[in-house]
């Protein structure tokens, strides 16, 4: 980004520069409006001419700044939609990744509940065990 926008340093203090003598000039005209209509000092028309040169000046500046911000913009856009869609397809495997996880813990308890309950009705017989579950 710095080596992109380090050549608008310049431009954007020309820019700057401008505005405030504008911005000046706006303010002092503002002191001096009626209520209804806008108050200004000298010839109308050399104003308005000054106004106009002033705001293409700015449309310029936007312009050269602008598009470099919508690049970047439209960059940084497409890798967030890729980075969601990374992350999406993570989550999903992840989830099912869970779910396995689960059900092979699942069945290894069971595995090992059997196991144990073979152990207790060789050890103790099957009639034992059905009482201690039964009644």
């Amino acid at each position: 980004q710095i080596e992109v926008l380090s050549p608008l340093v310049a431009v954007c203090e020309q820019f700057k520069e401008q505005y405030k003598s504008f911005a000046a000039s706006l303010d002092a005209t503002r002191h001096e409006l009626p209520i209804k209509n806008i108050h200004i000092e000298g010839d109308k028309q050399t104003y308005l001419d000054e106004l106009e040169k002033q705001l293409r000046i700015t449309q310029e500046l936007l312009a050269e700044v602008m598009p470099n911000h919508t690049e970047d913009g439209a960059k940084a856009l497409g890798a967030l939609k890729e980075l969601q869609e990374v992350s999406q397809q993570l989550s999903k495997g992840l989830q099912r990744s869970f779910t396995d996880v689960r059900n092979l813990f699942f069945e290894a308890n069971k595995e090992v509940s059997l196991h144990n309950q073979y152990l207790c009705e060789e050890k103790h017989g099957v009639d034992v065990v059905k009482r201690w579950y039964f009644n």
